[in-house]
């Protein structure tokens, strides 16, 4: 695995990145601290982040958080997201795009 002492020597234009939990107040969180810091630095070693998640994770928690919504370029999701989750991101400036 990367290590986040690896991913802060690097520079990227564009991140993807997934998540397991998803929350319009809380932002973007994990289940397992071991991922959090290599999620938090390639976020940071990003020009762009693009989150890539099915609806199932929108309104979700977990236990640590490792980024803000305002983190995030851009949402790309299935057409299956419930519009008033939808809606909630879409008020807090969260671009989402349905595939």
């Amino acid at each position: 695995m990367i290590t986040s002492g690896t991913l802060r020597n690097l520079h990227v234009h564009k991140a993807f990145v997934t998540t397991p939990a998803l929350d319009s107040d809380k932002g973007l969180m994990h289940y397992d601290e071991y991922l959090v810091p290599a999620k938090q630095q390639m976020i940071h070693s990003a020009d762009e982040v693009i989150l890539v998640t099915d609806h199932t994770k929108f309104g979700r928690l977990s236990l640590y958080k490792y980024a803000e919504l305002d983190d995030l370029s851009y949402i790309i999701t299935g057409s299956e997201i419930d519009p008033v989750l939808k809606l909630q991101f879409e008020e807090k400036g969260v671009q989402i795009y349905i595939t």
